[in-house]
This record gives C-alpha cells, structure tokens and sequence, in this order.
C-alpha cells in the first residue's frame, strides 16, 4: 500500500506544478480575452498526468529535471530524503525528516516506513469519504428529481430544483425549474446541450474520481474549481457562437434571473449553474474569434501540452543511478539503515522488485537475505515461472557483486523470492564473487572514482551473464526439439515452444522452412544434453560469439563433445541467437 502512495505522491507533485504553468496559461488567455475553451483543453494534460505514472521525454519539456521527487526507497533509507530540485522546499522537508527517531539496527524498523503506512492508510480513509459522499449525494438529487415531469425527448422539469443541469452519464437527461421563459428556456437548453454535445457528463465525474485521489492536494482543489469554471463559461462562449445577432444582453439576463441565493450542493455526476458573476462578465467581454487566431491558438495548446506531459531528457552518465549506492558503503552488515537502503535502491529485472531485507549478524557466517516479491503478484505468495527466474538470475548476479562491493564483511548473500522453496532463492558466497572479480570484492570500492570503475566491471560481467544465460537455456532445450522422429508440423511446433525465447526471429524462420538444419535431438540415444561455454566475445555492443561444446548423453554418461560457435545479436532488448556454426 505504501508504494502505490508514494507513487500517488509523486504524480500529485508533478502535476502540481504542472497545474501551476496551466494557472499562468489561464491568466494570460484570459488578458488577451482570448475563447475560454482554450484553458479548458489545457486541464486534459493536468488530468493525464494525474492519472498516468509514466510519460515520455521530449526536449520540448517544460517540467524539471526531478519528476520522482519521492524515492521509492525512502523507507528503507538510513537517512531519508526528497529531491525536488527546488533547495526551499527540499531543505524544510529534510530538516524534518532528520529529526525523526533513526533507524534501530536489531529490528530492522524504520520510523519513515511506519509514518508512510500511516499516511497510506489516511490517504484510503479520505479517499473512500469523498466518494461515498459524493455517491450518497448523487442517490438523494436522483430521488428527489424521480418526478420531474418530462417536457421532451430527454428534457425535464420539476419545482424541486432552482437551477438548470444535466445529470445522468449513461443516459443524461437536462433538469430544468418550473417557469422559464420561453427565450430563457431556449438559452439554457442550448447551453446543457453543449455540455452532453462535449461529454462533459462524463469529463467532471471522471475529474472528481481523480481528485478523490489526490484530495490531500490543495492545488488539485484548485485545479478542480477552475476546470469547472472554464468548462461554464467554455459552454456559454459556444451558445454565443453559435446564436445569430448579438445575443450577449439577452443571455447574461438569462443566467441572472436564474441566480439564487441557495445552491446547495448536487455531486459531481451533475452540472449546476454556478459563478453566475464571472459568467456574465466573461459573456459581455466575448467576441467571436477569427478563424485564423483559433488555428494558431490550437497549434500553440497542442505545444504547451506536450511541453506538460512530456519529461526532461534524462543526462546519459555512465555511473547511472548506481553512483548514489557509493555513499551508503558500509563496513558491517549489521547497519541495517546502510544495507537496506543499496538492496532498495538496485535495479531488479520484472516482474521482480524489492521488498524487505533480513539479516544474520549473531555468528558468522553473517548473512543477507534480501526478499523479492513480484510486481503483478495476484496473491501475496505467487511464484515466479522457471523461465522468470532463468531470465533473471544475470540481474540477480550482478546484484550480488554490487552487495559484495559495498558490505564489508558479508559473508553469504541469498535472494528469497516469495516463498520458502530453496528452489525460489538464490545464493551466493564472498568467494563466489572474489573469484568473479579475481579480487577483494569490498577493496574495490573504497574511493569513489574505484566504485564507477567497480560498476563498469560488474556492468561487463553481468553482460557476458546475459548471453551465457542465453546460450545454457537454449542448450538445454535442445532435447525436448525431436528431428526425423516426428512429423514436421510436431518438430515446428516443438521450435516455436522450446526455441523461441533463445533464437532470433529470422532463424526461427529458417528452422522451420528447412527441417533438417534444426538442431535438435535426432536419436532416442544419445541425446543432446546441454552447451558448456568456454568463451565469450563481444564484437560490437549490440553482437557477440560464444565457443563451447553441445555435450551429448546416453545412458547418464557423456557419450561425445561437439564443438560450435554460436552467434547472438540483440534483438528486442534480449540477447538472441543468430547463427551456430559446427566445428
């Protein structure tokens, strides 16, 4: 619960100040008396960025470089903190957080971890209120217009109301109050036909869902209002545009006789008239835009939004995110604060991502165990597939080196994954990774400039993990792809299901038009059994060769070694084969 907060809290902040250009936008569109609906399409990207975690990056972005203010770590972190990129701020919440009890090493608990799930838990509570309120509010409006008589088609009246709105989204229906006058009735009924014209039955309850959301947001408050102020006005613009003649005096005197002194709230799912002042104003200010101005203020809106929705160019540094591990570096495994904040803070392969650590500092050997649950889990013990777990075992690798690198005197690491089967959990020794590096692992790492060298290792290391991962998984597949032995629909079906999550498209392709060059297992005896990798190289970034041996069975003894060279190439992100050459 606490990550989905923290991830609500940082597209609340984004959008805050994204909210805050749209305020500035509004201002100078309302100085240039420029058409309203042009404010009210710029709410669409506060919208979206309150509703999507992600987005893409443009030059062309308007938002700071920081868009994760919030780490995702910063319960687990020894000191926490948030980076916002604007010092103010940043400097008030920090000094705050500094002065919360620290962090106790024997439990493992961290007083930010308990004050986030408090807040979560406060968050649901005001996020439940106003929707059952809203909803409560909704159900007595609907009881109460339950005999409004019907005028027309999907026209009502009833001397319950003092004020004209459309209410209803699967089917909206227009309420009016007894007695309008005939031009009266006519403006109106214009204006709430706008409204259903636009969908704005649906865009406000939809916008009321979100602020429920984010209702801990005075910006978003404010947003709120503002949208419904502009969509107001937006409509009446459209009623005087589409009316014949100068028609602004008539209409404002419409929207005034309808003024009353008691509103009374109707809930989100309908429309009230409401800042009858400002409408009237924003009527008699209006004139009818030149074709032209309204092309290029499109053009202009279309900018400013992907200007809004868009994320700044991350700065391409070869330390990436990692630089930051260094300054958690730590001599003990028993300083809880340190080692949860490097497990929290690396990168782990989907659908995989961290959750909490254990440790075992009582006797040696001292132990790490960093649990891993699973991002789409359907119940809190989901397992992970074989091929999840095959494909992620380079990452995990590379993980361990860098827990090696940064903890002292760590003597056995193990990556649990939810569950207690030692088939779901991954371990690893000091020695298992001096030996990868042919060093003292944690010597490695005591300057920082030694640390980014240190990464760059890990980095070529966990690259050469990938392909040979690539190569060991399809190896061993190679017996369950019979040849000759079955017909040949059976052997491409075999192809596809064994095949494809190690070999390149285009040699999928070639296998299956040309049975006989598939390798495979031929004989009932022997049978290839796996590949053993003696050499990787790299040619370019992006292609690389492997020498080794298939090693074949027969009875449960190895009955013969056959030489190959297998080249990869990426394709798709994921190291493919792309060639096996026999030797």
């Amino acid at each position: 619960m606490k990550d989905l907060f923290i991830s609500i809290l940082n597209m609340s902040l984004t959008a805050s100040y994204v909210a805050g250009l749209v305020f500035i936008a509004r201002w100078g569109l309302k100085r240039l008396k420029l058409p309203t609906i042009f404010a009210y399409m710029l709410w669409a990207v506060v919208f979206i960025r309150l509703v999507l975690p992600i987005s893409f990056e443009s030059p062309l972005s308007l938002v700071p470089g920081k868009v994760n203010m919030i780490p995702g770590q910063i319960t687990s972190e020894l000191t926490p903190k948030i980076d916002s990129g604007i010092n103010a701020a940043d400097d008030s919440v920090n000094n705050a957080i500094a002065a919360l009890p620290a962090p106790n090493p024997a439990n493992s608990v961290n007083p930010m971890g308990i004050i986030m799930e408090a807040l979560a838990a406060v968050w649901i509570v005001g996020m439940l209120a106003l929707v059952s309120y809203a909803i409560v509010s909704y159900a007595r409006l609907h009881r109460k217009l339950s005999i409004a008589t019907r005028v027309r088609d999907y026209i009502y009246e009833s001397d319950q109301i003092k004020a004209p709105f459309v209410m209803g989204m699967l089917r909206p229906r227009i309420f009016l109050p007894l007695g309008l006058a005939n031009e009266d009735f006519n403006y109106i009924v214009k204006h709430e036909q706008t409204h259903i014209r636009r969908y704005d039955y649906l865009i406000k309850p939809a916008a009321f869902l979100v602020l429920a959301v984010h209702w801990f947001n005075p910006m978003i408050w404010l947003s709120y209002y503002l949208m419904i102020k502009d969509m107001e006005m937006s409509c009446d613009e459209s009623v005087m545009k589409r009316s014949e003649g100068d028609t602004r005096a008539a209409y404002s005197y419409t929207l005034l006789s309808l003024a009353s002194k008691q509103r009374g709230f109707l809930g989100p799912l309908s429309f009230g008239e409401s800042n009858v002042k400002e409408r009237v104003r924003n009527i008699m200010n209006y004139k009818k835009p030149v074709f032209w101005t309204g092309c290029v203020m499109i053009a202009i809106v279309i900018i400013f939004s992907v200007g809004l929705l868009s994320n700044p160019l991350k700065a391409l540094e070869p330390e990436g995110q990692y630089e930051q591990l260094w300054k958690y570096r730590t001599e003990y495994v028993g300083n809880s604060g340190k080692v949860s904040s490097i497990s929290g803070h690396l990168d782990y392969p989907a659908p995989f991502k961290y959750d909490h650590i254990e440790l075992q500092t009582k006797n040696k050997p001292y132990g790490l165990t960093v649990y891993i649950a699973m991002e789409e889990a359907v119940t809190e013990h989901q397992l992970p597939t074989a091929e999840q777990l095959a494909a992620a075992k380079p990452y995990f690798h590379k993980n361990a080196l860098l827990l090696y690198g940064l903890i002292g005197n760590v003597d056995e690491i193990v990556f649990q994954l939810k569950g207690e089967s030692e088939e779901n959990s991954l371990f690893y020794t000091r020695e298992w990774a001096q030996a990868r590096v042919e060093k003292p692992v944690f010597s490695l790492t005591e300057k920082k400039e030694d640390f980014l060298a240190f990464l760059k290792t890990v980095d070529e290391l966990a690259l050469k993990d990938q392909v040979i991962q690539t190569v060991e998984g399809f190896g061993q597949n190679l017996k369950h792809v019979r040849i000759v032995t079955v017909p040949e629909e059976k052997t491409k079906e075999l192809i596809d299901q064994y095949y494809t999550p190690y070999v390149a498209k285009e040699l999928i392709t070639a296998w299956k038009e040309h049975i006989e060059s598939t390798p495979g297992r031929e004989l009932s005896s022997p049978w290839p059994e796996r590949i053993e990798v003696q050499s990787v190289i790299f040619t370019n970034d992006a292609a690389s060769v492997v020498q080794g041996h298939i090693i074949g069975m027969a009875g449960g003894e190895i009955v013969g070694k056959d030489a190959v060279a297998i080249h990869l190439k990426l394709e798709d992100g994921k190291w493919k084969i792309d060639q096996i050459e026999e030797k």
